[in-house]
C-alpha cells in the first residue's frame, strides 16, 4: 500500500505539470503598427489639419497655425517595426512641435491625440488584432516671449525667447494595458522621453494644478519627445493545475505519515 501510494502521488504531480505546459504557448515575437493623430483640437485663429495617420485610424497628424512663420505639432505616424516579448523596448509615434515664433493670437490651446496599436503575433504566427485606443487630452500654450519683467510664464528667466508649455491632462492613459492570450498576460507598458512633471507656474500658466505632467518647448527649435513600449509576459496558473497540484501534495504527505 505504502509503494501504491507514493506511485499515485507521483502521478498525480507529474499528470498536474504536465496541465500547466501542454496548451501555454507563450508568444515570443510580434510585428506591430504604432498610429497616432489628432481626433478633436481648438485654438485661437485658424487651425490647419493635414496629414493621414494611416488605414486604423485614418486621422490628421499635423496641426499648423500662426501667419507669416508658423508652428505646428506634429505624430510622425504610423511606425511599424518587430518586438520581442520580455525584450528591449521599441519606438512607438514620436510627437514634434516646431516651435517658431508667431504673432500672438493665433495659436492651439488643447488637442486630444488618439493613439492606437495593433500587434500580430509572428512567433507563433496568429491574427492581427488591435490593443485598446488610447487618448491624450493636451493643454497647450503659446507663451509670449518679450513678458514683463523679463520671467517667462513657467518661471525660466527670458533666454531667446520663452518655450511654450504642453500639459497631458489625463497622465493615466499611460498606464500598463494587459491582455490574455491562451494561458499568458501579456503587458503593453508605454514609456513617453521628457514627459515628467512641470514646475507649478508651468502647470498654473495653463491653468493646471501643481505637480501637472507635461513638456515644454524652447523657442525657435524643433522639439520630439520620443515615446517607446515594451510588451512582457507572466504564465497564469490554470485552476485545475493548482487543485492537481494540491491533490498531489496531499498525496505524498499522506503517504509519508504512513511510512513513519
Amino acid at each position: 500500500m505504502k509503494r501504491l501510494l507514493r506511485h499515485a502521488a507521483a502521478a498525480l504531480t507529474a499528470g498536474a505539470l504536465s496541465i500547466g505546459t501542454a496548451h501555454a504557448v507563450l508568444i515570443t515575437q510580434w510585428a506591430y503598427t504604432n498610429e497616432a493623430g489628432w481626433s478633436s483640437f481648438t485654438g485661437e485663429g485658424t487651425i490647419t489639419p493635414s496629414g493621414n495617420s494611416g488605414s486604423i485610424l485614418g486621422l490628421p497628424t499635423t496641426l499648423t497655425w500662426g501667419t507669416n512663420n508658423t508652428s505646428s505639432l506634429v505624430a510622425d505616424s504610423p511606425v511599424s517595426g518587430i518586438i520581442f516579448t520580455n525584450g528591449a523596448p521599441q519606438q512607438g509615434v514620436p510627437l514634434t512641435h516646431n516651435n517658431f515664433e508667431i504673432a500672438l493670437g493665433i495659436s492651439l490651446t488643447s488637442a486630444t491625440l488618439r493613439d492606437a496599436l495593433r500587434l500580430q503575433p509572428i512567433v507563433p504566427p496568429g491574427a492581427a488584432f488591435d490593443a485598446p485606443t488610447l487618448e491624450f487630452d493636451i493643454s497647450f500654450l503659446e507663451t509670449p516671449n518679450a513678458p514683463a519683467g523679463g520671467i517667462c510664464a513657467d518661471g525660466s528667466p527670458v533666454a531667446n525667447g520663452c518655450p511654450d508649455i504642453f500639459v497631458l491632462n489625463n497622465p493615466g492613459e499611460l498606464a500598463p494595458v494587459s491582455f490574455i492570450i491562451d494561458d499568458y498576460e501579456y503587458t503593453v507598458t508605454i514609456n513617453a522621453v521628457g514627459l515628467g512633471p512641470l514646475s507649478d507656474q508651468a502647470c498654473a500658466a495653463v491653468g493646471a494644478g501643481p505637480g501637472c505632467i507635461g513638456f515644454i518647448t524652447p523657442e525657435n527649435q524643433v522639439s520630439t519627445l520620443m515615446t517607446f513600449f515594451t510588451i512582457t509576459a507572466r504564465q497564469i496558473p490554470e485552476p485545475g493545475l493548482l487543485g492537481l497540484l494540491g491533490i498531489s501534495l496531499g498525496a505524498l504527505g499522506f503517504s509519508r505519515r504512513r511510512m513513519k
